[in-house]
This record gives C-alpha cells, structure tokens and sequence, in this order.
C-alpha cells in the first residue's frame, strides 16, 4: 500500500513538472524574444537569429524541467547512484552537443538548437530510469497536489536564499573591482562546487535513508549520523586538500 502510494505521488509529482514546464516554455517564447531583445540592444541584423535562439532555449526549459523532476523522483525512491548518474550524463551530454556545435558553426541559434536536442534525449533517458525505478506510470492523483505545492514552496524559499547567498560573492566583486575580477571568483566557484559534488554524493545517502532508518529502529539514527559524517569527511577531505593546493594553478589557466 506504502509503495503504490509512493508511486502516484511520484507520478503526479512528474506530471505537475511537466505541467509548468510546458506553462513556462511557452511563456518564455512568448515574451522573451521581444523583451530581452530590447535589453540587450540586439541588431535588427540579427533577429533573426536571436528569435530562434530563445525559442530554443525555451524548449531547454522544457527538458531540463522535466529531466530533473525525473531524476528528483528518482532520489525520492532512495536511489541516489541513478540520479546522479543521471545528472552526470544529462550534463554531459548537454555540454558535448552545445560546446561542438559552438565551435563547428561559430552561432548562437545553432548552439541553443543542439542544447535544446541534447536536453531533450537526457530528459527521455531520466523518465526511461524513473518508469524503471517507480514501476511504471502510475495514475495521476489531482488531491496530492496541494500537499506537492505547500511542501514544494518551503524549499523553493530556502532554495531563494540560497542562490541569492551564491550570487552575492560575485556582486560585490563585480562592484569593488570589476568585472574581470568576476570570472576569477567564477573559477574559485567552479572549484568549490567540484568539492561540494563529492560531499553531498555521500550526504545525500545519509539523509534519504534517515527516514526509512527512524521508521524501523530510531535508536540507530546517531549511529547513521555519526557514521554517515565520518564517511562523508573521509571522502571530501582529499578533494578539498587536493583543490585547494591546485586552485593557484587553476586561476592561472
């Protein structure tokens, strides 16, 4: 009973993403060709070609929602080495098919097209593993929605001021030295990101089994957070050692 209710809440999760991926696509293709034209000066030269860049980029929006509602399902079923195998090759894909098609054809629209294909098959490839992993489509139940939305909008704040947190660094630089000093920062950023994917591969296991573990014997709650620490520490360690003797050279290159 547990499972088959996990599966429709799954899967109506997924169909409300695909809901407002749809609603925001379409919005932004409507909007943004006109609008942020008008921003950023665009020639009447090009466009052409800048309309087809944002409609392609609308249909980025698409995928890339899609794909992550998949691969978020996907970590709700406490498999956490398929979502980020999924995530891995999702960005793979999409950085191989937007960076050769750059420098093959040296243009903006071809670039967002490829990226927008690219995103296309990784979101095909996260709901194949999501209908594996969840048992199939379940039905989609309208009254889980409200439940979806409420918890969704806790973590959409917390996920706001946590992007803000992560664009203050570059503001301020950007204000106090310019924005060459911006992409340094950006580097720096880059590298810290490479050693927080290494910590939070290892948290993300800890804190999707906590509560299957608290259901069955919560007693052994400390011993997963104590272990769980220790492990996640013994792994990040190097990386942040190794990152952080390295970051010079980076810079540099």
């Amino acid at each position: 009973l547990y499972r088959n209710g996990a599966r429709v809440c799954a899967t109506t999760c997924l169909a409300f993403y695909a809901v407002v991926a749809v609603v925001g696509g379409a919005a932004l293709a409507a909007v943004c060709p006109a609008l942020l034209g008008a921003v950023f000066s665009v020639p009447d030269a090009m466009s052409t070609v800048w309309r087809a860049a944002v409609l392609a980029l609308a249909l980025q929006v698409v995928g890339e929602l899609v794909g992550v509602g998949a691969q978020a399902s996907v970590e709700g079923w406490q498999r956490v080495d398929l979502a980020r195998g999924v995530d891995a090759l999702r960005r793979t894909i999409v950085a191989v098919a937007a960076g050769s098609t750059a420098l093959a054809t040296q243009r903006i629209d071809s670039t967002a097209i490829a990226a927008a294909i690219a995103r296309g098959l990784a979101a095909l490839i996260a709901l194949g593993v999501f209908a594996r992993v969840n048992g199939g489509i379940a039905r989609v139940d309208r009254a889980v929605v409200p439940g979806l939305v409420g918890y969704g909008s806790t973590v959409a704040a917390l996920n706001a001021t946590g992007v803000l947190h992560r664009t203050m660094d570059r503001i301020i630089v950007g204000i106090a030295l310019g924005p060459r000093a911006v992409a340094v920062v950006e580097i720096v950023t880059q590298l810290h990101n490479g050693a927080m994917a290494v910590m939070t591969s290892r948290a993300y296991v800890v804190s999707s089994a906590a509560p299957w573990v608290e259901q069955r014997d919560a007693s052994r709650l400390r011993e997963l957070l104590v272990g769980g620490t220790r492990w996640c520490v013994l792994a990040t360690a190097p990386a942040v050692v190794a990152l952080a003797t390295l970051g010079p050279a980076f810079v540099s290159v």
